[in-house]
C-alpha cells in the first residue's frame, strides 16, 4: 500500500479485522479522507489505544484533529451483523475502499460469506480521487489494474491450503465482486516451505444492478 498510495489516497477506507489497526494508520497516513478501524466488540479498546497513541485523543482524531486533517474513527463491527453496519448504512459512511489483513485463513465458509457480505455493505460509490496504475517493486513501469477501480484489498499470507482462497474468491463473486487480481509480494524471510508466501488481492465491483439479496448472516437468498 506503501507503495500505492492511490489505493486509499482522499478516499474513506474501512478497515476490517483490525487488531491494532495498523493498516488503517497507515492509510490514514498515505492520505485518506476517512478512515473506520473495525473488530470485535472485545478489540476496540486496542483500536482506541493505536489512535491515542498516533494522535492523543480518540475523540479528536474522529473530528479530523490530525497531522493531515483525516478523520480516523473507531466502530464495532462482527461481520454480517445488521446492527453494526447500520451504522455505516444508515449514516452514509460508506467506503470508497476496504481493507484487511490477514483475515481470511483456516475460516469457515459462513463468515466467508459474511465477511463478503460486510464488504458489499459497507461500499459506497468510488470517490473519484486520484488515478494510478499499481506499481510493483521492480516493475515501475508495469500497470496491473487501475487502482482508482479498486474497492477491496486483502493482505494475505498463504499457509498451504488453497481451499479458504477459492471459497473466499467464490464468496466475493456471489457478492458481485470481479476476480482478484493477485499481487505476489515475496517470500517471507523466515520461509518454512513453499507455501509460505505473501500476497495482496485486489477485489473490483463488477457494477451494475445490485446482484445479491442478503442477510444479517451473510446468508445469499437471490441472485441476478
Amino acid at each position: 500500500m506503501c507503495q500505492n498510495p492511490c489505493l486509499v489516497k482522499g478516499k474513506v477506507v474501512v478497515e476490517v479485522g483490525a487488531g491494532t489497526g495498523m493498516l488503517g494508520m497507515v492509510a490514514a497516513k498515505l492520505g485518506a479522507k476517512r478512515v473506520v478501524l473495525t473488530d470485535c466488540e472485545v478489540v476496540i479498546p486496542i483500536l482506541n489505544r493505536t489512535v491515542q497513541l498516533n494522535y492523543g485523543s480518540v475523540e479528536g482524531a474522529a473530528k479530523g484533529e490530525t497531522d493531515n486533517g483525516c478523520v480516523v474513527e473507531v466502530r464495532p463491527l462482527l461481520w454480517g451483523k445488521k446492527e453494526d453496519l447500520d451504522w455505516f448504512v444508515d449514516g452514509s459512511v460508506l467506503a470508497d475502499v476496504c481493507v484487511g489483513v490477514d483475515i481470511v485463513f483456516f475460516m469457515e465458509q459462513k463468515m466467508l460469506r459474511q465477511l463478503a457480505f460486510s464488504f458489499r455493505k459497507l461500499l459506497g460509490v468510488s470517490s473519484g480521487s486520484e488515478k494510478g496504475a499499481l506499481v510493483q517493486e521492480g516493475e515501475s513501469e508495469k500497470a496491473e489494474v487501475a487502482l482508482d477501480k479498486v474497492n477491496v484489498v486483502v493482505g494475505y499470507e498463504s499457509r498451504g491450503s488453497v481451499m479458504t482462497d477459492i471459497e473466499f474468491f467464490q464468496a466475493m463473486r456471489d457478492m458481485g465482486f470481479e476476480r482478484p487480481t493477485t499481487v505476489e509480494m515475496g517470500d517471507l524471510a523466515d520461509k518454512k516451505t513453499p507455501s509460505d508466501e505473501l500476497a495482496m488481492y485486489l477485489f473490483t465491483d463488477a457494477g451494475g444492478e445490485e446482484v445479491f439479496k442478503g442477510d444479517e448472516d451473510g446468508e445469499i437468498t437471490g441472485n441476478k
